[in-house]
């Protein structure tokens, strides 16, 4: 299968420091690759994944666990540690929980979670899928879908490809079939249970940024990470007039040039790249 452009990895070569870029849950490494341009021009390595599982239909996610996540990210790392030396790890949403496992296993330079996704909105229906999820396997997000809305049709278009929304066999067709795994939401909230009990071991420096309009992962994650994380140095960045897609969002801008001059002050100055092992 042929991955849409905003699903493809993408790397940005720069000097010795290098900087991994994680997705969030149902998104592609695209979502993040304006930040990772920006990083680029102020002279880093950037490098984004794709998560298993991701880049095709939502379904396909049915039986991937977190773990197969975490070795995306793991591989990722291994491939860019060897190229610059020193690695910050930046992760959005969920990516934010697999940036934390990555720097409990691994000495990063740094952590960096935007919207981090330890604590989800959605009350007890989130955690009833303990057993929920053999009941009800499947949900269909499309159902009662806007598809005349310009977003909704750019955000599929990036995820499926070419769609001809104005055919009605062809909504039709996609309110019936688009479905999410049951099973992969609660591999999301299994993760984050285990990033929890893991958080007092992390120690490398750390960033936490978070949007208070954020409807998505409630506020209060940040500060749980603050208060949970091991790092002698760690801080809360909010962005009051920013919800979820804190990335690309109305302060986009702001985060960018905040996350630029925390690696800036977190990583030692470094000249060139060190010369890729040929492939």
């Amino acid at each position: 299968m042929t991955l849409p452009e905003a699903a493809q990895p993408f790397t940005f070569e720069g000097n010795a420091t290098g900087v991994l870029l994680v997705h969030g849950w149902l998104g592609l490494p695209g979502e993040l690759r304006p930040l990772g341009a920006y990083l680029a021009r102020q002279g880093y390595t950037v490098a984004a994944p794709l998560l298993a599982g991701h880049g095709g239909h939502p379904e396909a996610l049915h039986s991937v666990s977190w773990q197969a996540w975490y070795a995306s990210v793991a591989t990722a790392y291994q491939a860019l540690v060897v190229r610059c030396g020193q690695v910050v790890v930046l992760g959005y949403s969920l990516g934010g929980l697999l940036a934390l496992e990555l720097a409990g296993q691994q000495p990063v330079a740094g952590i960096i979670t935007l919207a981090g996704a330890l604590v989800l909105a959605g009350g007890w229906p989130l955690r009833a899928l303990v057993w929920g999820r053999f009941v009800l396997p499947w949900l269909y997000p499309m159902h009662k879908a806007n598809f005349a809305d310009p977003q909704l049709r750019a955000e599929l278009s990036s995820k499926l490809g070419p769609v001809d929304f104005d055919d009605p066999a062809v909504v039709a067709n996609l309110r019936t079939t688009l479905r999410i795994s049951t099973r992969s939401i609660y591999e999301v909230i299994r993760l984050g249970q285990h990033v929890r009990r893991a958080l007092p071991r992390v120690t490398a420096p750390a960033l936490i940024m978070q949007g208070r309009r954020d409807t998505t992962v409630l506020p209060e994650s940040a500060d749980q990470l603050y208060r949970l994380l091991g790092s002698r140095e760690k801080q809360i960045a909010w962005f009051e007039r920013s919800g979820h897609l804190l990335p690309n969002d109305i302060e986009r801008e702001q985060v960018w040039q905040q996350i630029a001059q925390w690696i800036a002050h977190h990583t030692e100055p470094t000249m060139s790249a060190q010369t890729a092992p040929p492939e």
